[in-house]
């Protein structure tokens, strides 16, 4: 006689007609004397005749009396997560843009061989515009997913670059006027929808 546990293996594969016939004749002997797994059975022809007909049971009230919460509850998570990617993307633009600013506050005039050399120095490299620099990252990082970059790669780079408080970044690297800031973010988030 089978054990249960191997019986309770070979209901769905009986049920489907995928066993042979000799296994089949012991799993009945076995449904006939034990209850549990005849129950068992049971509920396995009731769900396997269920898919067959392709409809689903209504849930019942108890589902949809939770439905409009989880509803709701998923619907703020998407909207936080979008929200968080935005302001990692604002954060990484501007560490990008005052990085920009600072190197090309740092830069010299003129190397120091030619300083001294009596030949005129090269005109000092005019520092980028807010919006300058945003086109020259967005077309940085298009040229990256071109070039076969994941797009998860990119992130995580700027995830690594920009600061943890963006107004801690403004302190150590430079500050952009208020106005610049708004016109960043507006920008930045017309491009994400």
């Amino acid at each position: 006689m089978l054990a249960c546990d191997a019986a309770r293996d070979r209901i769905a594969p009986w049920i489907a007609g995928e066993i042979d016939l000799q296994a089949g004749r012991d799993l009945e002997a076995h449904l006939g004397g034990c209850p549990d797994c005849s129950a068992e059975a049971g509920r396995i022809r009731q769900a396997l005749a269920i898919l067959e007909t392709g409809e689903a049971p209504d849930p019942g009230p108890l589902y949809w009396s939770s439905f409009g919460p989880r509803l709701r509850a998923r619907i703020a998570a998407s909207a936080r997560r979008r929200l968080v990617l935005r302001l990692a993307s604002v954060a990484a633009a501007a560490v990008a843009v005052a990085g920009l600013a600072v190197f090309q506050i740092r830069l010299p005039s003129a190397p120091p061989w030619l300083a001294g050399g009596g030949r005129a120095a090269p005109p000092a490299p005019r520092a980028l515009t807010v919006a300058e620099a945003e086109a020259r990252l967005g077309a940085l990082l298009r040229q990256a997913v071109a070039e076969g970059q994941d797009e998860s790669d990119l992130d995580a780079i700027l995830d690594e670059i920009a600061p943890l408080d963006l107004l801690d970044a403004a302190d150590d690297l430079g500050r952009i006027s208020a106005e610049e800031g708004r016109a960043l973010f507006e920008e930045l988030l017309d491009e994400q929808v």
